[in-house]
């Protein structure tokens, strides 16, 4: 943040919460640290294999397998950052502070309650949305040659996040319930709580209820009874949601596939 930004009560904020700021700042480096590392190994250690046995590297049979493989993971274990980025604003941030009675500090010194409380929401928004697109591009370093990919694909669960603007939007989520949680519940720990499940079920049933929002393309015809036996003709970077038979009678005779196209 810059030092126009960081002046009155963001500049308390900052200060209060540095050594937060740096802990995130050291994962973040090691998290580059280690993508860096995979892609040097995946470059540096292809699979290797003979007529007998193929070479191994750490339990792997590649390193760009275990670059996939932590990629793929990593993405899922991503999406538990707006968990804490709300949970931290809601307990930390704002529920202490109404719980102790510290917030009369602020409020004394000139600083009205919507002036406070908008402080502390921007001031966590830069920062979450400055730390998400650093993470986007971390993914992205260590998945791009491995897009639409086995559990790396454009739809799946972590990966959809990451590869486009979701993940931001995610975190940003965090920052608002977590406000509103800790301006209502005013208790540190359960306001805490309740941010982190409310939070969590949001984005569960934005995860489950997305692909009811796309366009849906209908493929059918006569004799085909597995969805396999479409591969050829279907385009590429689909996503399968549906198949089933029916006819006039309602009974087999047509295959329907409904893909979702990227």
């Amino acid at each position: 943040m810059s030092a126009a930004l960081l002046h009155g009560t963001r500049w308390v904020d900052v200060r209060l919460y540095r050594r937060v700021l740096w802990a995130a700042g050291g994962l973040l480096l090691a998290a580059g640290a280690f993508v860096g590392w995979l892609r040097w190994a995946a470059e540096a250690y292809p699979e290797r294999c003979d007529a007998r046995e193929c070479d191994t590297f750490l339990g792997f049979m590649s390193a760009s397998e275990l670059l996939s493989t932590a990629m793929s993971r990593g993405a899922v274990l991503l999406l538990a950052v707006p968990l804490v980025v709300g949970a931290f604003v809601a307990g930390p941030m704002v529920a202490r502070e109404l719980e102790s009675g510290t917030y009369q500090v602020a409020w004394s010194q000139g600083v009205t309650p919507v002036r406070w409380l908008v402080s502390k929401v921007t001031t966590a928004a830069v920062v979450v949305t400055a730390g998400g697109l650093a993470l986007m591009g971390l993914f992205r370093l260590g998945a791009w040659n491995f897009r639409d990919t086995a559990n790396l694909n454009w739809y799946d669960r972590g990966p959809y996040e990451l590869f486009g603007p979701a993940f931001v939007a995610y975190c940003l989520l965090g920052v608002a319930v977590g406000a509103l949680t800790g301006l209502l519940v005013r208790r540190t720990l359960l306001a805490l709580a309740a941010s982190g499940l409310v939070t969590g079920i949001v984005l569960y049933g934005i995860g489950s209820w997305r692909w009811d929002l796309y366009p849906v393309h209908t493929a059918g015809g006569a004799g085909r009874t597995r969805s396999q036996e479409w591969s050829g003709d279907m385009p590429s970077g689909i996503m399968l949601v549906d198949e089933g038979v029916r006819n006039a009678a309602g009974y087999a005779a047509l295959r329907v596939l409904r893909a979702r196209t990227a």
